[in-house]
């Protein structure tokens, strides 16, 4: 175990400055977890949970994280199975994507943020409830901004395709997908799922804490977050994922091991390529991860929202809720922060501030000071 002093001050100073009303840390070096850290609580008052303490089981949003966690490990399983090719045009399997210029469009500048699309659109007004299908549609409508692979734009649209891609190649909807190529075969389906509106979810029974009170949809509990993910019905290849912290961390340990060349349930080559830079002229993207910011010399403020000791090595991804993930396979590193910053508010920003303190001390604390 590590010297965990540093860390539960960063999250107590957070948590006096009412970033988030709790969360959950779980923390693994050189493949074993050495941290493990429940703090605050679920909710803020008058809220449901107000006054219960977060317990290391408590299952929160991870908006964004879904885009590596659930979308790019099932590419990497279906990629593994010769049913997706990263190299081929996004076109086979999306035929919809029939903006000019979308031919260009391979399946890799999908997970790069690089296929041109623009960063996000408000479906939620444009679509009936549970009709995925339009979206495609109104994707493939969309003008590209940029030529593919001439640069990176972070954006839903892409890894909504993406979803919509592995749907098709793999036969099933994601969340299907998810549960019997990545979770069930790691032992981590009952902590790591989607929750489909309206249907039977991995996470039933489980402790959630609550994320924004919303003026259309009142106080979500267990219900996505994103507008968009919950006008598609709750599954969607940008958000929708529900995590408890420890399985966050043991899918990165599997990603890790792969990247490593140990025995795992991923394709060692194809993680490597994933977790390495793109190639994108002027990004940090990988292939669904990001890779460190460079740190700015002098700064009063830090590059990334994982800090500054960060390893060059690392792959990380945040969520809009408050959640980041952080992997790095060489020191068989993963961090999982979950926290719902969001509550009852996503306009709470002080969380911006404190984020990179954890991350910071976390890894000061990894490293010996």
């Amino acid at each position: 175990m590590i010297d965990a002093g540093p860390v539960a001050a960063a999250i107590d100073a957070a948590l006096a400055a009412d970033a988030f009303p709790g969360g959950v840390l779980v923390v693994a070096d050189q493949g074993t977890v050495v941290l493990r850290r429940a703090f605050g609580q679920r909710a803020r008052p008058p809220y449901p949970g107000a006054g219960a303490a977060v317990t290391l089981d408590t299952v929160y949003d991870a908006a964004s994280v879904t885009k590596a966690a659930a979308t790019m490990t099932v590419l990497l399983r279906l990629a593994a199975a010769g049913k997706v090719d990263l190299d081929a045009p996004a076109q086979r399997w999306l035929p919809e994507l029939g903006q000019p210029g979308a031919d260009a469009i391979r399946v890799w500048h999908l997970g790069a943020h690089a296929a041109g699309f623009i960063w996000w659109l408000p479906f939620f007004e444009r679509i009936a409830q549970g009709d995925r299908a339009a979206v495609l549609r109104q994707i493939g409508q969309a003008p590209l901004e940029r030529p593919p692979g001439s640069g990176s734009l972070y954006s839903d649209l892409s890894f909504i395709s993406l979803g919509f891609l592995c749907e098709r190649a793999g036969g099933a909807r994601l969340d299907e997908l998810h549960r019997t190529l990545v979770t069930a075969p790691l032992g981590l389906a009952a902590s790591l799922g989607f929750r489909p509106l309206g249907e039977p979810a991995s996470t039933d029974g489980a402790v959630i804490a609550p994320t924004e009170h919303c003026p259309r949809r009142g106080l979500l509990i267990g219900e996505v977050h994103d507008d968009n993910a919950h006008r598609m019905g709750g599954v969607a290849g940008h958000a929708g994922l529900f995590a408890r912290a420890e399985a966050l961390v043991e899918l990165g340990l599997a990603l890790a091991a792969a990247h490593e060349g140990a025995a795992s349930l991923f394709d060692g080559g194809l993680v490597r390529r994933c977790f390495a830079p793109a190639g994108v002229p002027g990004s940090t993207w990988r292939i669904g991860w990001d890779g460190p910011a460079p740190v700015v010399p002098g700064a009063t403020t830090p590059s990334s929202q994982v800090g500054d000791r960060v390893a060059r090595s690392a792959v990380m991804h945040l969520g809009f809720t408050g959640c980041s993930w952080v992997i790095d396979p060489p020191r068989g590193r993963v961090i999982a922060l979950l926290t719902n910053r969001v509550h009852p508010t996503r306009e709470t920003q002080i969380y911006r501030e404190h984020r990179p303190r954890i991350h910071d001390a976390v890894i000061a604390a990894l490293d010996g000071g």
